[in-house]
C-alpha cells in the first residue's frame, strides 16, 4: 500500500519511495518582480503567432492564399493518383 506523505512525496509501508520524481518537461513561471506580472510558459502556438506578426512585414493577398491552397491541392491530387498507379490499385473514395 502506498501513501502520500506530508512532504510531498511518495512513500510505501516499507518506507519512502527511492523513485526520483519525473520532470514534466515544463518549468513554472518564475515571478520576475512584484511589478511585472506572472507569465506562463511559451506555447508553440504562441511563439508562431509572435514569428508570424515579427518576421511578414505584410500578409498575403486573399487572392495569392487561395491560389497557394489549389496548387497544393492539386499537387497532393496527382501524388495520389501516381501512389496508387505505381500499386497498379484504385484509391478508396
Amino acid at each position: 500500500m502506498s501513501t502520500w506523505d506530508g512532504g510531498g512525496s511518495r512513500s510505501t509501508a516499507t518506507g519512502p519511495s527511492t523513485k526520483p520524481r519525473r520532470s514534466t518537461g515544463r518549468r513554472a513561471a518564475e515571478k520576475k518582480s512584484a511589478g511585472e506580472p506572472e507569465l506562463i510558459a511559451l506555447t508553440i502556438p504562441e511563439a508562431r503567432r509572435l514569428l508570424v506578426r515579427l518576421l511578414w512585414s505584410r500578409l498575403p493577398e486573399p487572392d495569392e492564399v487561395v491560389g497557394w491552397s489549389e496548387w497544393r491541392r492539386a499537387h497532393q491530387a496527382f501524388a495520389r493518383r501516381c501512389h496508387y498507379k505505381k500499386r497498379g490499385t484504385e484509391p478508396p473514395d
